[in-house]
């Protein structure tokens, strides 16, 4: 999934279930005040001890040595090589989220069909209600993501997403299944 839309996705979630990663984020009175964070506000706060602990661990990578959760649950680049070094990369399938959510039985077919699997589609309609976040998207509260906001987190995801493509794309690494085109994945 687009580690964007997967970001704005975990805040509305996680602040309505009361779980949202407030880690070293001070600015709110838990009392009062946490109903009205908003995205951009939690977002720019993210980066910022992102860009600390960074600063402070240059040799560490983010995940999960900052965090896993909020903006660091993103870095699917990071958790997969933990996957690939504790399991056989052979053994790892990653499968697109949209792939998924415009067709999953035929996703889940192509998946089958390389494991060696019988895929029985009973019961699933060709596509789900989840949908991507797009840029005018807005949870129940009217909560959005601004422009620049995306445009900062693409920035900051942007080396990640390329070192998902090299580790996808590594002869004998991780499996990918899809059944769109790889280029349109994020």
């Amino acid at each position: 999934r687009d580690p964007v839309d997967r970001l704005f996705s975990y805040f509305v979630a996680a602040k309505k279930a009361g779980t949202l990663d407030l880690t070293g984020y001070t600015d709110v009175d838990f009392s009062t005040e946490y109903d009205s964070l908003k995205f951009d506000d939690w977002a720019q706060f993210q980066l910022q001890r992102a860009g600390a602990c960074m600063a402070k661990n240059p040799e560490q990578d983010l995940w999960p040595h900052c965090g896993t959760e909020g903006l660091f649950g993103s870095l699917y680049s990071k958790q997969l090589a933990t996957f690939a070094e504790t399991f056989n990369p052979d053994q790892v399938y990653v499968v697109s989220f949209d792939s998924y959510t415009k067709n999953g039985p035929r996703t889940l077919s192509k998946l089958a069909s390389k494991l060696g699997l019988e895929f029985d589609s009973e019961g699933m309609s060709a596509s789900t209600d989840t949908a991507a976040t797009d840029d005018s998207e807005e949870d129940s509260s009217g909560d959005q993501m601004g422009e620049a906001t995306r445009k900062k987190l693409n920035r900051f995801f942007d080396p990640y997403r390329d070192e998902l493509y090299s580790m996808l794309q590594m002869e004998g690494g991780l499996n990918y299944v899809d059944i769109t085109e790889e280029s349109q994945m994020f």
